[in-house]
């Protein structure tokens, strides 16, 4: 955790730049403590902080440790609510394969904003073990965030690109 403020007055800047170096690094690599992923990102010390632990590199200690709690987790649930974006992300696809590339584009930024919205709102409301974050963490580790990210960069990539048939 950090003060953007104190890197640059352009705290959206900052912030873009550190998710952006996090997704890097997180694609690289799976780290496990004791079968627990390990995830990697930078924080604003004015935003409100919804992990269960902080570990500070710096002081290589603990600040807040996390504690081991039983969560109540709807399976069924979950399991709806992530079998619904999924299908939704498939007929992104479809709108992708046939050549509909500005569809595909506006779905896909508008199922990713809706997305990241249920995360946030679930991480606010009930934390980690919130049913709209597991359904984030299901939509990962099943690759449909992925997908939903590579159908929006293919489909804004076609609608850039010359049609060099129509010379």
């Amino acid at each position: 955790m950090l003060d953007y403020r104190n890197i640059d007055e352009n705290t959206e800047l900052v912030k873009e730049f550190f998710n952006a170096k996090k997704a890097d690094w997180n694609k690289v690599h799976q780290i496990m403590i004791k079968g627990h992923e390990v995830e990697i990102y930078v924080q604003d010390v004015h935003e409100p902080h919804i992990s269960t632990g902080i570990y500070s590199l710096l002081e290589e200690q603990w600040i807040v440790k996390p504690s081991l709690e039983v969560p109540k987790i709807n399976y069924e649930t979950i399991k709806i609510k992530a079998k619904s974006i999924m299908d939704q992300i498939d007929r992104v696809e479809e709108l992708y394969k046939k050549n509909n590339f500005e569809a595909a584009q506006n779905v896909s930024d508008l199922l990713k904003g809706k997305i990241k919205r249920l995360r946030r709102c679930g991480l606010a409301e009930r934390g980690v073990y919130s049913t709209e974050n597991i359904v984030f963490k299901t939509l990962r580790n099943n690759g449909y965030i992925k997908k939903i990210l590579d159908l929006k960069t293919d489909s804004y990539d076609k609608l850039m690109s010359l049609n060099h048939n129509a010379i």
